[in-house]
């Protein structure tokens, strides 16, 4: 979907595997932008989706490691 700059629209964040939001799972745009930490909570594969209000939904998918390994 096309977010416009000036946007104040609530994101709503979900996460499946071993990562964890740190901080609200809904935020709204500041300017058609946002910001969010995620933590890992052990490895394997993991995914954060971003959904908005109108019915779009973008995935980024995170491969969890321990480090030196």
């Amino acid at each position: 979907g096309n977010i416009l700059h000036y946007s104040h629209e609530p994101i709503f964040l979900e996460t499946e595997g071993p990562i964890e939001i740190i901080g609200p799972k809904c935020i709204t745009l500041q300017g058609g932008m946002f910001g969010t930490y995620v933590k890992s909570a052990g490895v394997g594969k993991a995914k954060l989706t971003l959904k908005d209000t109108r019915g779009n939904e973008t995935e980024i998918r995170f491969q969890v490691e321990k480090a030196g390994e």
